[in-house]
């Protein structure tokens, strides 16, 4: 009589299942501290800003720090996480920056930064070669940009995201609650949410990243990027600022274009709405680019990679 339960494939997908199972729980026990480490990092970062400002002048922006590449993490024991690098400072716009190394234990369990240290290195760094501590804020990036939140829940929330010359960050949620952050070195920094790593999205737009998703915002208004005036600039004629209605592929769309740039598109059908920009020559959303013609009171879209592709749209209201 066979008394083999398994067989020998029985037992190597035995094995193999088993070490899968392993796998997979490894890999969730991972996400949990990578969390945790950008969340000790955030913290860390925010104090050492503060703590420099407070002793040496400047404003939050004269403290920049250069990205997750120059700062590591460590077990300090317990619920702390020690967290160590460097960065730059610099007072004003006419004074050079200067390196500086810090060191900082974080309790991940209650939020409390337990200690800040900083050492400036001594060496000046000369803007004009760099550095490796480019903490201008490009123009393309200045300005307000709306898009759902890459740090959010699973669908991810929409937000708008307002960026100064200054590197000052502000995120406005649906609730009209408000968080701010920095922006140095390509990313947005806070001080309780993930860095988003942040790039150049399209003429108009960013793309953000972080460890949940990659998501892309659009210019809603201000700003200056490639040397030409962006929305609020006072290029949108007229004609185009209002409300209209016309008939698409997919039913009945309303479409909102503002004096400062920023548009709406609204699905009539199933209330779904979309956002872009128009410069005055071009209306822009994420799938596709339209010229826009005045049509006696409203206004005609022509798609620019299918010029038979054209809507009408009748004017509901101004704006």
């Amino acid at each position: 009589m066979n008394t083999t339960i398994f067989g020998l494939k029985g037992i190597r997908s035995f094995v193999a299942c088993a070490g899968l199972v392993a796998f997979a729980l490894a890999a969730g026990a991972a996400s949990p501290a990578l969390a945790q480490d950008d969340y000790a990092v955030n913290l860390a970062q925010q104090a050492v800003r503060e703590r420099i400002v407070r002793e040496n002048g400047g404003s939050q922006s004269s403290v920049n720090f250069g990205g997750r590449r120059r700062v590591e993490t460590y077990a300090a024991g317990g619920n702390r996480t020690g967290v160590r690098g460097e960065g730059t400072f610099a007072r004003d716009s006419s004074t050079r920056r200067q390196r500086f190394t810090y060191d900082a234990v974080v309790n991940t369990r209650n939020g409390r930064v337990q200690s800040v240290n900083y050492n400036f290195a001594g060496d000046v760094l000369d803007d004009d070669a760099g550095g490796g501590y480019d903490s201008n804020v490009p123009r393309w990036l200045v300005g307000t940009f709306r898009g759902r939140n890459p740090a959010g829940g699973r669908q991810g929330v929409q937000v708008d995201v307002i960026v100064d010359s200054a590197g000052n960050v502000t995120v406005v949620h649906p609730n009209g609650s408000r968080e701010t952050g920095t922006y140095s070195n390509g990313q947005f920094m806070f001080a309780s949410r993930p860095t988003w790593d942040v790039t150049r999205s399209g003429r108009d737009g960013f793309r953000a990243t972080t460890r949940r998703r990659t998501e892309d915002f659009v210019r809603i208004s201000g700003g200056d990027y490639d040397g030409r005036p962006g929305p609020g600039s006072g290029r949108v004629p007229n004609w185009a600022v209002g409300t209209f209605r016309g008939m698409t592929d997919s039913g009945e769309s309303e479409l909102t274009i503002r004096s400062d740039g920023s548009a709406t598109s609204r699905s009539l059908r199933t209330g779904e709405s979309f956002y872009g920009t128009y410069d005055g020559r071009t209306l822009r959303f994420d799938w596709g680019d339209y010229d826009v013609q005045r049509e006696r009171d409203g206004i005609r879209t022509i798609n620019m990679s299918n010029r038979n592709d054209q809507t009408v749209y009748r004017r509901e209201r101004g704006y």
